[in-house]
């Protein structure tokens, strides 16, 4: 994720603190929720889109 570890370390400290994280050992992390990893995978291998100009949804 091209991050170094103390960019990493908030965001896996909010992770855990909110339950979707389980940290048993040092240095140890698993996802409590099924098949997260796999969420992620495909979310930050995702190409990223320009934002619609007209992002209304009332005037579609």
């Amino acid at each position: 994720m091209n991050m170094t570890v103390q960019q990493a370390a908030p965001l896996r400290g909010r992770l855990i603190n909110k339950g979707m994280v389980w940290s048993g050992e040092y240095g140890e992390a698993a996802f409590t929720v099924p098949l997260f990893d796999e969420y992620l995978r495909r979310e930050v291998s995702a190409p990223a889109y320009p934002p619609r100009k007209n992002a209304d949804p009332w005037r579609g």
